[in-house]
């Protein structure tokens, strides 16, 4: 669980450092800690400002510092309130379903990013599971280190003692998210039952205190249904298309008549892909799921997520890492209910 007191019960140097430091590593940089608070002054590296240009005119010029410094201390406020609530604790293991009626909506990249973001800040091990039973693809947005998959990982299970022995099935990423791959071979037609699933989410939850599952377009298949039997909230992932929301909503509305009405007003929906071009109101899209779910939440369109291999917080946008790190917060604003506690569990 995550070890609040080092940078909480200190003074408000520490703190501000610790944030600095975090802050950083959110950006993906790799720079010395020494550099963390001067890179962290121009805040617009989080939140996509452009600094004003040099005006000409001297006390012109002074009206704008003003304004430029008070934008880069309000984006500054707005990180760190972004930081402290992706920091807040809880107690046990949580996990969390990514999942779609959709395929191409982008649900495999909003895993490996919010797993990404979360990793790097929090003091938790996160592990991302591949339980898209369809050549699942998440262990290609990573370095692969690992040959396994998650049902080497199960035909094994018994075996395994520690957080040590599952370090061979997964393969770490530089922001210290660890991925457990699917099987990729077409003549492994083994297939991952309810009951396996289920063994397979309570191992992990011993060693890992956040979990994130990748989940299949089938939310009926019995994979998927174990895991929303298992987890503590969704993540339900659209793009900002008509046929996409139909889908998405048909999804929601299944669960609920399923028993999981408490997951459903619980998650969090991420319209993903958002373009100025997307020819959709925007505004009466995110309208249409607020009254359903917790909160909505818009991620952009990023040209360096669309060609679909590594992924690395550092190459993207200051608007997609802002967005993505709003999304991680909104999910960390649900570890203050308690663990839950669902149908077969």
């Amino acid at each position: 669980m995550p070890h609040e007191a080092d940078d909480r019960g200190a003074g408000e140097d520490h703190r501000s450092l610790v944030e600095d430091e975090r802050l950083t590593r959110l950006l993906g940089g790799e720079r010395p800690s020494e550099e963390a608070a001067r890179r962290l002054a121009d805040a617009t590296a989080l939140v996509g400002d452009e600094p004003a240009a040099r005006p000409r005119r001297r006390r012109a010029w002074r009206r704008s510092r003003r304004a430029q410094q008070a934008r880069l201390d309000a984006a500054e406020r707005d990180a760190r309130a972004l930081v402290e609530r992706i920091l807040s604790p809880f107690d046990g293991a949580r996990r969390v379903a990514v999942a779609s009626t959709k395929g191409g909506v982008g649900k495999t990249t909003v895993t490996v990013l919010l797993g990404h973001t979360l990793a790097s800040l929090r003091d938790d091990r996160v592990v991302a599971l591949d339980a898209n039973p369809d050549a699942g693809t998440l262990a290609h947005r990573i370095e692969r280190e690992s040959s396994a998959n998650a049902v080497d990982l199960l035909d094994l299970v018994g075996s395994v003692r520690d957080y040590y022995d599952l370090r061979h099935f997964t393969s770490q990423a530089a922001s210290r998210l660890e991925v457990i791959a699917a099987p990729e071979d077409p003549r492994d037609t083994r297939g991952i039952t309810r009951s396996d699933m289920h063994e397979l989410l309570d191992r992990l939850s011993l060693d890992y205190t956040l979990l994130l599952a990748d989940c299949g377009t089938g939310v009926t298949t019995a994979a998927t249904r174990a895991i929303v039997e298992a987890v503590d909230q969704l993540v339900i992932v659209t793009a900002p298309r008509v046929d996409s929301v139909h889908s998405v909503t048909y999804m929601l509305r299944w669960l609920e008549g399923a028993g999981f009405g408490d997951l459903v007003a619980d998650a969090v929906v991420v319209v993903n892909g958002l373009r100025e071009d997307t020819g959709v109101d925007v505004e009466a899209l995110m309208g249409h799921f607020a009254p359903i779910v917790r909160t909505v939440v818009a991620v952009p369109w990023d040209c360096d997520l669309a060609r679909g291999g590594t992924t690395d917080l550092g190459y993207l946008r200051a608007s997609t890492r802002h967005a993505i790190a709003q999304l991680a917060a909104a999910v960390a604003d649900g570890f203050a209910a308690p663990q839950r506690q669902g149908p077969g569990s």
